[in-house]
């Protein structure tokens, strides 16, 4: 039970169970759609989110400053090139203290900024993740470089 919906239990009789059950024969792509027009955990869903328990206070937009939050950063595609192509990947910083996202620029472009951060053996290796530490450590660290409440996690699939 979560937030007084049931999703899954030991009768087979919740929604999560018989969804489950359904699709156990289907291809991804049919689950998918499938999950899409299912409306037991559309509506069980729908009430978890609903429960006072998952409501979050908002901080009024024109109130003090924040002193944590999240940001995240994701590579976006300008619909020229393929997601290996550093020229039309850019790094988009998501923020919900800012008006709109940031575009940081492509991910060749930003590495070009860099000044003796690279060492030869990584050149070409991982360059969404280089040219989003080198956005943090030059638009945020450097800003405040005394400040000690930065916290980075990075969230990727490990070759």
């Amino acid at each position: 039970m979560i937030n007084g919906a049931t999703i899954y239990n030991q009768d087979h009789s919740s929604p999560l169970h018989k969804f489950r059950d359904s699709g156990a024969n289907m291809s991804a792509m049919e689950r998918g759609r499938a999950l899409l027009s299912t409306s037991d955990l559309r509506n069980s869903s729908d009430e978890s989110a609903g429960h006072e328990s998952a409501q979050t206070a908002l901080p009024d937009r024109h109130g003090p400053d924040l002193d944590h939050h999240f940001v995240t950063f994701s590579p976006i595609s300008d619909g020229m090139g393929t997601i290996d192509d550093d020229e039309h990947m850019h790094v988009v910083e998501l923020d919900g203290t800012k008006v709109k996202p940031v575009d940081h620029g492509s991910i060749a472009s930003i590495l070009e900024l860099r000044e003796d951060e690279d060492d030869e053996k990584d050149a070409g290796k991982h360059s969404f993740l280089r040219a989003v530490a080198h956005i943090i450590r030059t638009q945020y660290m450097e800003v405040e470089p005394g400040s000690i409440e930065f916290s980075m996690m990075a969230l990727c699939k490990v070759k």
